[in-house]
């Protein structure tokens, strides 16, 4: 399980992954610069994905207009397979 956090720096869209319990002010084991933003209709969703040579990593927030599943998710993939899908937690916009 990892810690995550998606925030822009001016124009840029950034992505900062830790692992579980490590402190936020602490180095993150993973940066991506780059990021894009894909809004999904006007109720608030979006996917943030970020590239980092074969692998993207995409949070995906679909809570404001949501059916059965209004969880969050990180997915992350390698040659656009599916590695890892996990619902997030604590997720804002």
């Amino acid at each position: 399980m990892l810690q995550v956090r998606a925030q822009r720096h001016g124009k840029d869209l950034r992505y900062f992954a830790w692992k579980a319990g490590a402190a936020l002010s602490s180095k993150p084991q993973i940066e991506l610069r780059g990021g894009i933003n894909d809004s999904h209709g006007t109720g608030g969703n979006f996917k943030l994905t970020f590239n980092n040579k074969d692998y993207a990593y995409q949070l995906l927030v679909g809570h404001n207009l949501c059916a059965e599943d209004c969880n969050d998710y990180l997915i992350v993939t390698k040659n656009r397979k599916v590695m890892s899908s996990q619902v997030c937690t604590g997720v804002t916009n």
